[in-house]
């Protein structure tokens, strides 16, 4: 309360006692978001929101890069036996050969463990014969249950599921709070409009959107250059 009434008195040593200067709006709009991220690094719910962030992106890294490396070691074992089955069924007539038929598997892709798209629904592995067209065969969806539809925990569910859970934790408040203090008419009266306290505010809360994206985003860059091979592959990621 306090802090805002000094940040209110600036406001007039700023604007000749509210008159309001067109020139300024820009100067107030910073001083809104800077009062407001202050505010923010004494929020509790902001440090205890960060560091579940910070859980669930390590536990989104760890868990999406372990089932993607488990995956792609199982589709080559898998794949180099089937192959080694086909070249030794034996001498048979070539259409006979085309109706022994072969297990074909679809590579993942570099980035799967990010965000695992519609894989575990389609599938990686078909089944080839002649005259036939097979669909996908061992689907991970069709062993799960209904809980698929939510997806796994990688980086993606992270940040499109409880990076806004979070972020709507942090923030739903911010507005409401001017009244609740009794703040609101103080700013009003100085000339500090609705437009301008909300881009303020909406300039904190950029800062600390920025940083959740930055928090998940780094670890996906470093593990893409790592398998890029030192920046020299970044093809191989489709990126």
């Amino acid at each position: 309360m306090e802090n805002w009434r000094i940040f209110i008195l600036k406001l007039c040593g700023h604007n000749g006692g509210g008159s309001g200067e067109d020139g300024l709006w820009w100067r107030r709009i910073l001083e809104v978001a800077r009062m407001e991220w202050r505010s923010l690094q004494r929020n509790r719910r902001l440090l205890l929101a960060t560091g579940i962030y910070l859980l669930l992106v390590v536990m989104g890294v760890l868990f999406g890069s372990s089932n993607h490396q488990a995956a792609e070691v199982e589709r080559l074992s898998v794949e180099a036996s089937e192959r080694e089955r086909w070249l030794n069924q034996g001498p048979k007539h070539p259409h006979a050969a085309a109706h022994f038929g072969m297990y074909v598997f679809r590579p993942i892709h570099p980035l799967g463990w990010v965000e695992t798209g519609v894989t575990p629904f389609l599938g990686t592995t078909l089944w080839l014969e002649a005259h036939r067209q097979n669909e996908p065969a061992f689907r991970p969806a069709d062993e799960s249950g209904s809980m698929q539809r939510f997806g796994v925990l990688d980086l993606a569910t992270v940040l499109t599921v409880f990076a806004p859970l979070l972020l709507i934790l942090i923030f739903h408040d911010r507005l409401s709070s001017e009244r609740e203090r009794q703040t609101l008419p103080w700013l009003i009266c100085q000339g500090v409009g609705p437009g301008t306290l909300f881009a303020g505010k909406f300039l904190a809360a950029l800062v600390v959107v920025v940083g959740f994206l930055i928090l998940a985003v780094t670890p996906a860059v470093l593990i893409g250059i790592r398998v890029g091979g030192g920046g020299g592959g970044w093809g191989t990621l489709g990126m």
